[in-house]
């Protein structure tokens, strides 16, 4: 296969599942801070179209509008089929977008040093191992390195463990952090 093509896997119908479900409590948090963005965007317009000369409220109606965008294009990319194969280190800037919308803040450590790496993983199993360890409270930072996510202060239920296992996601669960393996290929930049 070349470094181009895309190919659809077939998807573990416990993978597929359980990220409908987490699916849901992602999009719902992300979809009400799309829909504070724009009601803001919109007071911000009107007071601006009724006072002359009011260039503050026009910056910060931008900048609604540029968050509101931002948030619905991450949201759009998880509600998104997955091809293979995959890239989890933009599945992790995805999800990271989306945890945004609820207050969370995550730092990401990108070891990657200017290379890409993909996955012949099912995405969607991808997509629900790295979702569920972001989803943690404790969740502070998320190393990348290459075919390795480190995720600091997530923990994993075992149905979890066991779907992504069975898709061939190679992973380590210690106290405070769970690391991910995903069987790759790097591309050079």
């Amino acid at each position: 296969m070349r470094a181009g093509d895309r190919v659809t896997a077939m998807t573990d119908p416990t993978v597929a599942a359980l990220w409908v479900d987490l699916l849901g409590r992602l999009a719902g948090p992300a979809g009400h801070a799309v829909n504070n963005a724009l009601n803001n965007v919109a007071i911000n317009l009107a007071v601006v179209q009724s006072r002359p000369g009011a260039t503050e409220f026009a910056g910060r109606a931008d900048e609604y509008l540029t968050e509101a965008a931002r948030m619905t294009r991450a949201v759009l990319a998880l509600a998104r089929p997955v091809p293979t194969p995959v890239e989890p280190a933009s599945v992790v800037h995805q999800l990271v977008l989306v945890l945004a919308a609820t207050g969370r803040r995550i730092e990401i450590v990108d070891e990657q040093m200017g290379r890409t790496v993909t996955t012949t993983i099912d995405g969607t199993a991808v997509r629900l191992a790295l979702a569920c360890a972001l989803m943690g409270d404790a969740v502070t930072q998320v190393h990348v390195r290459g075919e390795e996510v480190r995720i600091e202060g997530a923990a994993l239920e075992d149905d979890v463990v066991a779907a992504v296992r069975r898709a061939g996601v190679a992973l380590r669960v210690e106290p405070g952090q769970v690391t991910f393996t995903f069987s790759g290929v790097a591309i050079p930049a």
